[in-house]
């Protein structure tokens, strides 16, 4: 995708879509081999270059200390490579399309990467994943044309510049795994044709953040964000949005999303609630809002897990027709507001609701914006 290869006649098919097909082609015809998928749910697959194909790529590819005119794509397959003397290739760096530095847990040179940065113009795609960069270099704005930026994994990187938001071209933007990233830069929301974001980040909230504005993404993953308290509202304006990943960077350190509220609006789509939603903040999680989802059947056993759950509303749901059995168990429970239920509402009237025992604990309940008080039942 970032260096235009992806064609199709049809002009309203999404360029992942065109890729998706493009990768059974190859694999149909034995170009990969050893298919094995990633996490669930996610379009991602990791695969080997068939044999033949290998064997044909140790031909044509040397371990060389100058780059020939031609070469359009580079990759340093390790650490100790970059403190050689490159200063004799800097001259043909302007006509790279692809830099890939090595992953090593040696530092990359500083220098050697602001020069790439300064010099390689036309550079659509570069990884600098697990590099050891400490200080993201300045002229990063100069790359126009950059389509594929990957930083991820850069645990030292604490600012990004400004001139990230200049790169007008950017399809694909991964900071995963930058832990000490104090915040996103605050002109973000100008990487219009941005599709895929992978973000870690020390902010506790991402409201301001400007993702809401990235109306061309179709992949979103927040991970790691150990002080994330908020996430953003108006996610309506990401209609693009195919897959919204939110997890722990590293599950073995017991890190998770301490989210304390949460809204759920105008999903027409949706049927219940992912298990992973609730899982990850039993202990914080006081106030769950689910409001005009015309579709949405059934509320999760689990539910009766988040012992810090103060208020649960649900509105505009008419498809909801009961209660979890384990209700009686959510005993922090304050306020439960029904509305536009109509099959639900009459299960939780008192006294005789077939669902009234589950709730009747709770200091208040309103039905369809008539309030009762249990101590009054």
């Amino acid at each position: 995708m970032a260096h235009g290869l992806l064609q199709s006649h049809n002009k309203k098919e999404d360029l992942e879509d065109i890729g998706m097909r493009y990768l059974k082609e190859l694999l149909s015809r034995s170009f990969f081999q050893d298919l094995t998928f990633g996490m669930v749910g996610m379009e991602t697959f990791y695969f080997k270059m068939h044999d033949l194909m290998h064997d044909l790529a140790l031909l044509v590819n040397s371990d060389c200390q100058s780059i020939p005119k031609r070469v359009r794509h580079l990759s340093f397959a390790a650490a100790n490579a970059l403190r050689n003397d490159f200063s004799s290739l800097l001259s043909y760096l302007g006509r790279l399309r692809t830099i890939f530095f090595s992953t090593d847990d040696e530092k990359t040179s500083q220098s050697f990467v602001e020069s790439c940065f300064s010099k390689s113009q036309f550079l659509r795609v570069l990884n600098l994943r697990e590099s050891a960069l400490e200080v993201c270099p300045r002229k990063m704005g100069n790359l126009k044309h950059m389509r594929y930026l990957d930083l991820s994994r850069n645990s030292k990187i604490k600012k990004l510049p400004k001139s990230i938001c200049e790169l007008q071209s950017l399809q694909t933007l991964d900071l995963e795994g930058c832990l000490e990233l104090e915040e996103l830069p605050k002109d973000i929301r100008y990487l219009v044709i941005l599709r895929v974001f992978a973000l870690t980040t020390k902010q506790k909230s991402l409201q301001e953040s400007g993702i809401r504005s990235l109306g061309s993404l179709r992949c979103l993953t927040i991970s790691g964000c150990r002080d994330l308290e908020h996430l953003f509202e108006e996610i309506e304006q990401l209609s693009l949005l195919r897959t919204l990943l939110i997890h722990s960077y590293d599950d073995r350190k017991n890190t998770r999303p301490r989210l304390r509220r949460v809204f759920i609006k105008e999903i027409t789509q949706l049927l219940e609630l992912p298990q992973w939603l609730l899982q990850c903040c039993t202990d914080t999680l006081h106030t769950l809002v689910i409001g005009d989802c015309p579709n949405f059947m059934a509320l999760p056993g689990s539910l009766k897990d988040l012992e810090a759950l103060e208020t649960l509303a649900i509105r505009g749901c008419p498809k909801l027709s009961s209660l979890p059995e384990d209700m009686h168990h959510l005993t922090t429970l304050k306020l439960l507001a029904i509305g536009g239920c109509p099959a639900l509402s009459e299960r939780c009237k008192p006294p005789t609701g077939e669902d009234w025992p589950k709730i009747a604990h709770i200091t208040q309940i309103e039905l369809d914006d008539e309030i009762i008080k249990s101590s009054d039942i």
